[in-house]
């Protein structure tokens, strides 16, 4: 008989959307069924979005599970195309805001998807498959430019080491790290550290990748080494 109750047909037929309180009310008749229904596990709530406070059928209520699901559907679908903090956030409503963003720190944490920040430290997101798969698509590079004819770098590679792991953790174990924010934390300027890289690819310890996109902020492509003949400058790097 189950089936046939209104309370279940009205949630049903709402999903993900959800009834609000009063409406379930006037389909119950009585607020005894509603809160007989939610004490067997049946439906859940009252949850509060935004102003109102609605149920759901437990296969439909929104838990974190489902809510990082759905993130990372959108984002895997995006490709390399940066998704903005507002637009994730206008895709999984109506959620409680709270349990979108453990979601989101979840999935970071796992290190699913990935982080970054324009100039104007606005966020963006990308899913961790589509960049791995681009970051697979290295460049050899078998004649340095002219700026590595300078003599030996004083920098070495196992300070950049030090920088790199701490970077790598901080975003989720992607190996790729952006020279720029290696240089903040070297003291050493950028010649020097496009130096050690270079001189370091021909030694195959460490892996160069082009920023094919003009998503990255301006200071990871200034920081980037620029190589004749290539029409995008090297932004991040791995080591090996």
């Amino acid at each position: 008989m189950e089936r046939h109750d209104p309370v279940i047909l009205a949630l049903r037929q709402a999903a993900d959307q959800g009834v609000s309180a009063t409406e379930l009310k006037k389909a119950a008749g009585a607020s005894s069924k509603i809160s007989q229904l939610t004490a067997e596990g049946t439906i859940r709530g009252p949850i509060k979005i935004g102003r109102a406070k609605r149920y759901f059928l437990v296969e439909h209520a929104p838990d974190l599970h489902r809510i990082a699901g759905r993130i990372e559907q959108v984002l895997h679908g995006a490709g390399l195309k940066l998704t903005s903090l507002s637009k994730l956030e206008a895709i999984v409503k109506p959620i409680l805001k709270t349990l979108f963003s453990d979601a989101l720190s979840a999935l970071k944490a796992e290190g699913r998807i990935v982080e970054v920040k324009d100039a104007r430290r606005s966020k963006f997101y990308l899913h961790r498959e589509p960049l791995l798969e681009q970051l697979r698509l290295e460049v050899p590079i078998s004649e340095p430019s002219s700026e590595t004819t300078k003599p030996a770098s004083e920098v070495s590679l196992d300070q950049v080491r030090s920088i790199y792991e701490a970077l790598k953790t901080q975003q989720g174990g992607i190996s790729a790290v952006t020279i720029s924010d290696v240089l903040k934390s070297l003291k050493a300027d950028k010649a020097e550290l496009h130096q050690l890289l270079l001189e370091e690819v021909k030694k195959g310890r460490v892996t160069l990748h082009r920023a094919t996109t003009t998503n990255f902020p301006k200071e990871v492509i200034d920081a980037g080494i620029s190589l004749e003949g290539e029409q995008h400058p090297f932004v991040t790097f791995a080591i090996r």
